[in-house]
């Protein structure tokens, strides 16, 4: 964007503030049935403190015209207290969206040009369910495309700037090679590597960290699919960054160098493994794996728990393809159905787990 450009989208913004227009709420174009369609939200510039103001935009994903853009990793987080937020250039319209993504527009906004984004809750026409099964079936190839995939966190709290300078000091020590998972070290400190020295943080500082990884965006069950189809990952949390490799290494050291007492205190074994088993660090994407692995992830929807692992699943031959309109106890019964005509063999039955929101009318297993 040029500077001109830069002026007049301030010179429009300052109008709109003097006088300001009615609005309506943001009305969806539908997406062409007969083409992969996607929606990529240009986040204007502007400074931090000022209104959300985006503009919507429609794109063929299969025709070479798809611009750059990155994908938004989060937590949706409660549904209450939506907030609005401005869509286009005039803010004609307001578009509603929850709190948590509110919260982190003004973290990605740049401020001297525009940002393109994609953006699950806003890209898709949550109340479309066919649109909303449909984009959800290409979600593997929306987030590979994807230059970056983002991760936001959440804003700053509870010394979480303390906790990214330890998670540093942590990467600036080993690296984990992407390509074998081989632990490296970075320095001739040998303690570092050492599976019995306890790590040099007090009390303060592992608090910091356990109260980073507690955050909700790590029990996420869909993040698995975000960062594992990313070609580069940032990590937000507030005004501070880590990149995945950061990431890594801390889930490296939380299973395998023993902490000040009180991370045992405040960090689950559960989420332990979590952030461990995320971090690829001892890869296996068949289903049986990752089902185990992300046994304690949660969704809002517990049709996602089949459409999300069977989307990253290396056997082909398990792929279910997203519907919305069916019944959770359908989409589950029929995925067993399929799964034991197809591989002649009871295995599935071994994944019996609870079935609290499932719903009823279940066979026993």
């Amino acid at each position: 964007m040029n500077d001109h450009s830069v002026e007049t989208d301030t010179r429009l913004h300052r109008q709109f503030l003097r006088h300001p227009i009615s609005t309506r709420k943001y009305q969806y174009t539908p997406l062409s049935k007969t083409t992969f369609e996607i929606r990529l939200l240009e986040l204007l510039p502007a400074s931090i403190s000022t209104e959300i103001r985006v503009s919507i935009n429609i794109f063929s994903f299969d025709e070479g015209t798809l611009p750059d853009y990155e994908a938004l990793s989060y937590t949706w987080g409660s549904v209450k207290s939506p907030q609005e937020i401005s869509v286009g250039i005039d803010a004609s319209h307001t578009l509603t969206v929850t709190r948590n993504l509110a919260e982190a527009l003004p973290y990605l906004r740049f401020k001297d040009k525009p940002r393109t984004l994609w953006i699950d809750a806003a890209s898709i026409n949550q109340q479309d369910l066919k649109e909303r099964s449909h984009q959800v079936q290409r979600m593997v190839d929306i987030y590979c495309r994807a230059r970056r995939v983002i991760v936001w966190l959440g804003k700053e709290s509870d010394d979480s700037s303390l906790a990214v300078d330890c998670v540093r000091t942590l990467s600036s020590k080993i690296e984990i090679d992407p390509g074998t998972m081989k632990v490296l070290p970075r320095t001739n400190e040998s303690h570092w590597l050492d599976w019995k020295s306890k790590l040099p943080f007090d009390v303060e500082q592992t608090k910091a960290i356990t109260s980073v990884c507690n955050r909700d965006w790590f029990r996420r069950l869909w993040v698995w699919q975000e960062v594992r189809c990313a070609r580069d990952i940032e990590v937000l949390c507030g005004h501070d960054s880590l990149s995945w490799q950061d990431v890594q290494v801390l889930g490296y050291f939380c299973l395998h160098k023993p902490w000040e007492q009180s991370f045992y205190d405040n960090m689950s074994r559960i989420t332990r493994f979590l952030l461990f088993n995320l971090c690829g660090l001892v890869e296996s994407n068949s289903f049986f794996a990752l089902v185990d692995q992300t046994k304690h992830c949660l969704c809002a929807d517990p049709r996602d728990r089949i459409y999300a692992l069977t989307s990253m699943a290396t056997e082909r031959n398990i792929q279910v393809e997203p519907d919305y309109e069916k019944p959770v106890s359908e989409v589950y019964g029929s995925f067993v159905v399929d799964y034991i005509r197809c591989h002649k063999n009871l295995k599935v039955l071994t994944q019996v787990g609870s079935r609290k929101g499932i719903g009823n009318g279940l066979p026993s297993w």
